[in-house]
């Protein structure tokens, strides 16, 4: 059975002077660090003062090779319009020779930091089966029996791999036999009421694996996912409810196009989105996953401006953007990610401009000479930006010509609210070169 180090509640000290006991050449252990933390954009990790991984939502370090020894470990975030992180957790662990260690950082309420660390032998499962280790903090689903079994297995009459497991910070230990599977999860005693049911993942012959399971808090459209990290050669796997379809929004960012239709697998006859106005954003429309014909063309035309075949997952939302005039139109896509940060405000740029070129974008606090700023986005062109993170408050956003602070087109003063997510589009214009359209949060 496994043992435990503890769930650590964490307690913001910076311990001065901490560090290993100065161990020459011992033995190894493996450590590794999982964030579950949905409301921050990243979390670091690290093992006394050496950043062993930035981590998104999900993400894991993978095991690191580390002396056995005791260290502080320490979790920080960074504040939005902060330039350096701050440490929001510390606590100490002894890392024992030819052992595994997985640290989970959650934050259950805002500005608590939990780390639970979990460890057991380093030693694969015995030959035949995968070894499980199984963490429930999908909040949004409660307490359920938890299935893990070969696709297409009757949930009545099926064992529950976990019964009435609820979210919690215990790790539930257990073994399969290596092969296909797909987990389930159903109200407790209630196998014929589907809440989840994955995508097929493969359990390896005498390999280990840690599975989570998660709320999707806004990344992709299935309510819940499983993470699966494996310590073999599969390496990180994120499977989703399999009946969640993907959805795709159109944004319209040519000036000059016109009204444009976002069509499915030839469908012109009922376009997914129809006459989408130049300078405008749709709504999300689902479709079904797989490798699906794209074609952007002019409203009520046959005639493709666009033409692409594009493999979709299941549960994947993104946006489809267009820029250019007719005759020229080009696109990008990409994933987004509706998490809702408390405090901060989030903004993602967007460009459909072509005549321009690459630009500078700066977002400053109103008033901001931009000769003392940086650019947020330099050398900025079609696509899009990262999610950026932002104090609430009042901004001024200001292009440039890129390398200069040549201003063109217009400044636009924003507000920026906490929990907000917005977008600000780069579009083409005849008089002033470029414009700012506001779309998403923005009124």
């Amino acid at each position: 059975m496994a043992r435990w180090i503890g769930s650590l509640l964490a307690i913001v000290t910076c311990l001065s002077g901490c560090g290993s006991g100065g161990t020459v050449n011992p033995p190894d252990g493996r450590i590794r660090a999982l964030n579950m933390v949905s409301s921050r954009a990243t979390v670091g990790f690290l093992r006394v003062e050496r950043v062993e991984g930035t981590l998104g939502y999900k993400q894991s370090t993978g095991f690191i090779v580390v002396d056995s020894d005791t260290y502080t470990f320490n979790i920080e975030v960074t504040a939005p319009g902060a330039t350096d992180p701050t440490r929001v957790a510390s606590f100490p662990g002894t890392i024992d020779v030819d052992r595994d260690y997985t640290f989970v950082i959650t934050e259950p309420t805002p500005n608590n930091f939990v780390v639970t660390a979990f460890d057991r032998d380093i030693a694969e499962a015995p030959a035949g089966q995968t070894a499980i280790d199984l963490m429930h903090l999908a909040s949004t689903i409660g307490s359920v029996d938890l299935f893990i079994e070969p696709p297409g297995t009757p949930l009545p009459g099926a064992q529950a791999f976990a019964p009435a497991i609820g979210p919690s910070n215990a790790v539930l230990e257990g073994a399969l036999p290596a092969g296909d599977y797909v987990i389930s999860a159903t109200p407790p005693a209630d196998p014929n009421t589907i809440l989840f049911t994955s995508g097929t993942f493969t359990l390896a012959d005498g390999d280990r694996v840690f599975v989570t399971l998660a709320d999707s808090a806004g990344t992709t459209t299935s309510n819940i996912s499983a993470v699966l990290n494996f310590n073999g050669a599969n390496g990180t796997q994120e499977v989703f409810n399999a009946t969640a379809a993907p959805e795709i929004r159109f944004l319209n960012a040519s000036s000059q196009a016109g009204a444009l239709d976002l069509v499915i697998d030839d469908n012109f006859a009922a376009p997914l989105h129809p006459a989408v106005a130049s300078e405008t954003v749709s709504n999300y429309a689902a479709l079904a996953s797989g490798t699906r014909n794209i074609k952007v063309a002019p409203a009520g035309s046959m005639n493709a401006e666009l033409d692409q075949d594009t493999t979709i997952p299941v549960a994947l939302r993104t946006t489809l953007l267009v820029g250019g005039d007719l005759g020229a139109i080009v696109g990008a896509q990409e994933a987004d990610d509706l998490r809702l940060f408390p405090g901060a405000a989030k903004l993602r740029l967007a460009s459909g401009a072509t005549t321009e070129g690459p630009v500078n974008i700066y977002v400053v606090p109103t008033g901001t000479d931009i000769n003392d700023a940086t650019p947020v986005t330099p050398n900025f062109q079609l696509g899009f930006s990262p999610y950026l993170q932002f104090l609430p408050g009042d901004y001024d956003i200001v292009v440039t010509a890129s390398g200069t602070t040549d201003v063109i087109g217009a400044p636009v003063t924003v507000t920026l609210n906490g929990s907000g997510i917005y977008g600000v589009v780069v579009v083409d214009d005849a008089a002033a070169r470029i414009r700012l359209v506001l779309i998403d949060d923005f009124p």
